[in-house]
């Protein structure tokens, strides 16, 4: 968020004001202030209709919009479980589904090249197949922008060979990519992906203490479940460490993910 609303800054400096880029915030409403243990539990219960919610807010904030000679644009920006055509649990609706059903042929929902990550908690959704973090169709998509040059290229998923590719978190085998999405944007190779972690000075003496304080009341369920306890000097320190030093890692162990794409390669 820091990186994205310095990087809007930079660009409405040099725009004329009827050319600006206006922030909306859609996410659920939270204050830390006042928070308790079981207030951070009574939120958890919101995030259940967390899709919905953001919806909402996307178009209470886009009807509001004036337009421009006729017409109002916008441009969400959703990680992949919200912003598909899907729910993140069976039976539910997706921010992207939602959005959707309320303007329909309006709307397109692109993604950005990616890998099939599984988060640490997938034991939690015993509808998803058990998997590790790979390549997309086992390496064949990446093989591809590989063969073309690594050109960045942007394209239609209906009616392609990817877009019939089965969805990587597809709860059954109707969910093929161009049933969630309707474009794909080919930016950068996977092996280029850099996670950058950690902001300058973001965490002073003072902050520090709160910060912990948050950590134990979101982590609450399970310090008790694992019996664990939390020694604030030592976590205080560990927290600043970890928030203020800025560096730039790989986001997965690329080689793996080379040996996958490349056994297509020399096919």
């Amino acid at each position: 968020m820091y990186k994205y609303l310095k990087g809007i800054y930079r660009i409405n400096k040099d725009l004329s004001p009827n050319k600006k880029i206006t922030v909306g915030l859609t996410d659920c409403e939270f204050d830390w202030d006042g928070m308790t243990v079981e207030k951070y539990k009574d939120f958890t219960k919101v995030l259940l209709k967390r899709d919905s919610i953001i919806a909402a807010n996307f178009i209470k904030l886009f009807e509001c919009q004036v337009p421009i000679n006729g017409t109002r644009k916008a441009l969400l920006i959703q990680s992949q479980p919200h912003a598909i055509k899907l729910g993140s649990y069976p039976n539910s609706k997706s921010t992207g589904r939602y959005i959707t059903e309320k303007y329909g042929q309006k709307v397109k929902i692109v993604l950005f090249n990616w890998y099939s990550w599984v988060p640490p908690d997938m034991h939690l959704y015993p509808w998803i197949p058990d998997k590790e973090n790979r390549l997309t169709a086992d390496g064949k998509w990446d093989a591809a922008f590989e063969l073309s040059g690594l050109k960045p290229v942007g394209f239609n998923l209906t009616d392609s060979p990817f877009g019939e590719t089965l969805f990587d978190y597809a709860p059954n085998p109707v969910y093929n990519y161009q049933k969630i999405a309707d474009g794909i944007i080919y930016f950068v190779p996977f092996y280029e992906f850099q996670c950058t972690i950690g902001i300058p000075n973001v965490v002073d003496k003072h902050f520090a203490k709160e910060l912990v304080d948050r950590d134990i009341m979101t982590y609450d369920k399970w310090l008790k479940r694992f019996g664990m306890k939390l020694i604030k000097p030592i976590l205080i320190k560990k927290e600043k460490d970890f928030y203020n030093s800025v560096r730039t890692v790989n986001c997965q162990d690329y080689e793996k993910f080379k040996i996958q794409m490349n056994k297509w390669l020399t096919k």
